[in-house]
């Protein structure tokens, strides 16, 4: 069930639904800690912040950090949250287009 929620998540990311791929993300994070919940933890957090909620964003890359502090992603998630704006970004949102490659 979790690794089938991740795989609907990743796919509706990867098409642009972020809305489709949060409701995916929120259901398998309900479910208790397996093997998908670390990908799905960021991978929320890359939804978020491809919508513009940038303060739900934070919110969900920091939990990210405290659950998984070690590791590639962790540095990577790190780095994303480094290059997020403070404050809500600008209709531009230009950190966008470099916060996730």
């Amino acid at each position: 069930m979790a690794s089938g929620l991740l795989g609907k998540a990743q796919s509706d990311y990867d098409k642009a639904d972020y809305a489709a791929s949060i409701e995916s993300l929120n259901q398998l994070l309900n479910l208790p800690p397996n093997a998908s919940s670390r990908r799905g933890q960021e991978l929320i957090g890359q939804a978020r912040t491809r919508q513009g909620d940038t303060v739900r964003a934070r919110n969900e890359l920091e939990l990210f950090l405290k659950l998984y502090p070690q590791g590639n992603d962790s540095d990577r998630v790190r780095q994303a949250l480094a290059a997020m704006p403070s404050t809500p970004p600008t209709p531009s949102g230009r950190w966008l287009k470099t916060a996730w490659r």
